[in-house]
Parts: structure tokens; C-alpha cells; sequence
């Protein structure tokens, strides 16, 4: 979505037709949120993104080291 809008877009345009063709809520993604399994569409999630833009990314580069092995490298 961040990366490759243009790609997110042709993504989330072509969920609504299918939604339309089928005539079923269905999408690609689930939330699972709540201990309930429901269908998220691509437009649902990036409303959530949108509505918390502060939200932390755990995949963005630039959070602390807890996932490398520097420490080790640094003991060696």
C-alpha cells in the first residue's frame, strides 16, 4: 500500500468487482480480531491504516536491535 499505491488500488478495485460479481462478502484478507473470523477487505484495511497513521511498524527499519545478532557478533 505504501510502496506500490498504484498496484494497491488496481488490488482493492479488482476485490470490489469480484465482491460484485459474486454477489458474497468475501475478500482475500481475514480479521481474526475479537476470537471472531470475518472477512477484511483491502479498503476496510487501508481505512484502518489511514485512520492510525502513528501506528508502529514492526517491519519499517530503524526499531531497535532486538531481532539481530549484533550482540553476538559483538561476544565473538
Amino acid at each position: 500500500m505504501k510502496v506500490f499505491p498504484e498496484r494497491y488500488a488496481r488490488a482493492e478495485a479488482a476485490e470490489v468487482k469480484m465482491r460484485a460479481l459474486l454477489g458474497k462478502d468475501v475478500s482475500i484478507l481475514r480479521d481474526r480480531t475479537g476470537g471472531t473470523t470475518k472477512p477484511l477487505t483491502l479498503a476496510a484495511l487501508r481505512q484502518r491504516v489511514e485512520d492510525q497513521p502513528d501506528q508502529l511498524d514492526l517491519f519499517d527499519e530503524g526499531g531497535c536491535g532486538c531481532f539481530t545478532d549484533v550482540g553476538q557478533a559483538s561476544a565473538a
